[in-house]
């Protein structure tokens, strides 16, 4: 573990000093981390690996490592409880990086490939699980006033976006 935090300092230093050498660095710790299951330095991998490719313009590889570090950050979600989900985009962070890193990195580096409508889905689910996190924040057997049936109906399109999502990520992988 103090190793991956050594790799880790290290990439995230060399990702505006020499962003070729820093992405060296995330993809060890990439592998080390997926290695031994550690899904928080995967996570930070991934994220690092997107700056870095992101720095040297190379922006599918950068879409890749960022969407890689939404999917990590989605795994580590569900692993919650209710309490620590509802700061988990904006609040939680792991060694100083907010889970809305890659989602953000995602967005940006769509329009930089000319893919607006890609940046505008990336941004758009963004919101729409920021805004699912604070809606969960009610207390139990509270809704605030918002109808019970349109709090499940909420799940239900997050669900459907997170869904609809990984499957666009899978058919771009494809080059479909």
């Amino acid at each position: 573990l103090d190793h991956m935090l050594v790799t880790y300092v290290k990439g995230k230093y060399l990702v505006e000093v020499d962003p070729a050498q820093s992405v060296k660095q995330f993809q060890v710790l990439q592998k080390e981390a997926s290695d031994g299951g550690n899904l928080k330095y995967a996570f930070l991998a991934n994220v690092g690996l997107g700056l870095g490719y992101e720095a040297q313009k190379k922006w599918a590889e950068a879409e890749s490592a960022f969407q890689a570090a939404v999917d990590y950050a989605e795994r580590i979600r569900k692993t919650l409880d209710p309490v620590a989900k509802r700061a988990f985009l904006e609040g939680e962070e792991i060694l100083g990086v907010k889970h809305l890193v890659p989602y953000e990195g995602l967005a940006r580096v769509r329009q930089h490939k000319g893919d607006p409508t890609g940046s505008l889905d990336a941004a758009e689910f963004t919101k729409a699980r920021s805004f699912a996190d604070k809606i969960s924040q009610r207390l139990p057997g509270t809704t605030f006033g918002v109808a019970p049936e349109l709090l499940n109906e909420l799940d239900t399109i997050e669900a459907k976006i997170r869904a609809n999502h990984r499957r666009m990520g899978e058919s771009r992988a494809k080059g479909g």
